[in-house]
């Protein structure tokens, strides 16, 4: 069931649609369009090119305990079924598990034929009046998410290979959108977290000497080295945390007495308990009456979680960022009043603008636009609707003097100083326009031919 049709050459058309395809994805997902919209538009639009029946995207939950088909595209005349496939047991299905963790495409080009094995599966599909289907795993971070797919309801079909080309990639778009909107709000449910400890329990809290030996600590301060309080008074950082911390703590505690200014920074802690441990910091010195620096005292909250967070999102924005430098397409953010902020590396490659081009001229992108198209494109941005997309077709010159055709395809929005900023993604479409002008001059002879018989 991994052997997929070997099709005949994939078209010039079929090509450009797919790319259209993928670039309005990305610009969804990119321009931060609501991510469940952004899906669902995703598999309308994938689920159309290929010509399936039903698209859609199952995620689990409960450490992949349950599955839910969170998202759902049906083409005309299909039933939805995405209210009878919620809170799956994902050991019911362990044939589909299998296949799924195996980390690789698979097809069923006959529900009636699947094995015994595969009972329940076949009972499940066979309710859908699914007669083949064809299912990719999505995974972040070799974790397995979920996973999309394409079903056919009316007729079993072979896919093709181009189709399993466009399903892994919308996977790989739809995995890393989710892992993102994930980081996001686990940054944030961290952040109401940490803010509801820091307003109900004490942080640690503790008040040193000039020789840095604790004259007080308070109790948090004793859970996290599993010491009674009392114990601590006198010790120094050697008698408490590992040599390289302690060295630290004390060379920090010796910035703060010498500049006499507080001092704020995140380190690491050893907790007893719960290992090692990540801590926002703020040193501050004791000056006496005289003047003079006494000692210091300090207070930290626990960041573990949102450094966890951050992390995460750090890893997801990279590995996003790759996958928008490696699209087929140029996408930008420009702004009517400052010009263009950013484009992907693409634009070197076909038009020959580099990024030090861009940086010296923020505006190089407008400026090289075909003087016959430029006025509809400024008359375009100009009258955009917050939210709206903007779709355009029009020239662009490159450094080397040759005019390039792009789709351009991008959202409008105001930002908090009234300026225009348009974020978007433009497909180099100079190829299409060419066979679009033989096929105009060839039609153009037809009819010259046919008119003089």
């Amino acid at each position: 069931m991994n052997i997929y049709t070997e099709s005949e050459p994939v078209s010039l058309e079929y090509r450009l649609d797919l790319e259209q395809v993928l670039s309005t994805a990305a610009m969804r997902f990119v321009a931060q369009v609501k991510l469940d919209e952004a899906i669902d538009a995703a598999l309308e639009d994938a689920g159309s090119l290929v010509g399936a029946d039903r698209a859609y995207l199952f995620q689990f939950v409960d450490d992949g305990a349950l599955m839910n088909n969170t998202h759902e595209w049906c083409a005309p005349g299909v039933s939805a079924q995405i209210d009878n496939l919620q809170v799956l047991t994902s050991a019911r299905f362990p044939w589909l598990m299998r296949k799924l963790r195996a980390g690789k495409s698979f097809q069923i080009e006959n529900v009636a034929a699947l094995p015994q094995e595969a009972s329940a599966e076949r009972e499940v599909l066979a309710a859908q009046d699914i007669h083949s289907c064809l299912i990719m795993p999505i995974q972040a971070t070799r974790t397995l998410m979920g996973f999309v797919g394409f079903d056919n309801v009316r007729a079993p079909e072979a896919w093709r290979a181009e189709h399993v080309e466009l399903l892994s990639l919308i996977g790989q778009l739809t995995a890393n959108a989710l892992e993102r909107d994930s980081a996001y709000s686990e940054l944030e449910r961290s952040n109401k977290r940490q803010q509801a400890i820091l307003e109900n329990i004490p942080d640690i809290a503790w008040l040193k000497d000039d020789q840095s030996r604790y004259l007080a600590v308070n109790e948090t301060f004793a859970q996290s080295c599993g010491v009674a309080a009392q114990a601590l008074i006198g010790k120094t950082d050697l008698d408490i945390w590992p040599a390289e911390l302690a060295h630290k703590y004390r060379s920090d505690d010796r910035e703060v007495m010498r500049c006499r200014q507080p001092k704020r920074m995140e380190e690491p802690v050893e907790d007893r308990e719960l290992g090692k441990r990540w801590v926002e910091t703020i040193k501050t010195p004791i000056v006496d009456d005289n003047g003079g620096v006494i000692g210091t005292t300090g207070i930290a909250r626990d960041i573990t979680e949102r450094k966890r967070a951050e992390q995460a999102l750090r890893a997801s924005e990279e590995r996003y960022r790759r996958l928008v430098e490696g699209a087929p397409v140029i996408v930008y953010r420009y702004a009517t009043r400052k010009g263009a902020s950013y484009w992907s590396p693409k634009v070197q490659d076909v038009l020959g603008f580099s990024p030090q081009d861009v940086a010296d001229n923020p505006y190089l992108w407008h400026d090289a636009i075909h003087p016959e198209d430029l006025s509809r494109v400024d008359t375009a941005i100009a009258g955009f609707e917050e939210g709206k997309s903007i779709d355009l077709e029009y020239r662009i010159c490159g450094v080397n003097g040759e005019w390039h055709w792009f789709s351009d395809r991008s959202v409008g929005r105001r930002d908090q100083h009234g300026d225009i900023v348009i974020e978007g993604v433009a497909t180099d479409i100079t190829e299409r326009k060419a066979v679009e002008e033989v096929l105009f001059e060839e039609r153009e002879k037809a009819l010259v031919t046919l008119r003089s018989i």
